[in-house]
């Protein structure tokens, strides 16, 4: 039996935190919370999500727990806003010059 001793696991949690912040911030990097720089309406479009659909668009890449999320997230300054049917969401504003696009 392997044992890892607690220098190795506290650099595999550092390259795993690392990671986590390298994929959230790819899959931010056409987002972004709502600020002064935003002219709503010119080259952004506002998506509303749950942390969990955020998660379920992540989980191909990296499943990172919906906590990690969240903690991103408030760090970068995304809000919660209540949506129409009362659910928190957490608002998002889209670049739609920053998107790639995918020949089938």
């Amino acid at each position: 039996m392997e044992i890892t001793n607690r220098t190795d696991r506290d650099e595999n949690e550092v390259r795993r935190a690392e990671v986590i912040v390298d994929v959230l911030g790819a899959y931010f990097e056409s987002r972004h919370p709502v600020n002064d720089d935003i002219v709503l309406g010119e080259g952004y479009v506002a998506e509303y999500k749950t942390t969990e659909e955020i998660a379920d668009e992540l989980r191909s890449i990296m499943p990172i727990h919906p906590m990690e999320i969240v903690l991103y997230m408030r760090s970068e300054g995304y809000e919660l806003v209540t949506v129409e049917d009362g659910t928190l969401r957490w608002e998002l504003w889209r670049s739609t010059e920053k998107c790639y696009k995918i020949e089938p």
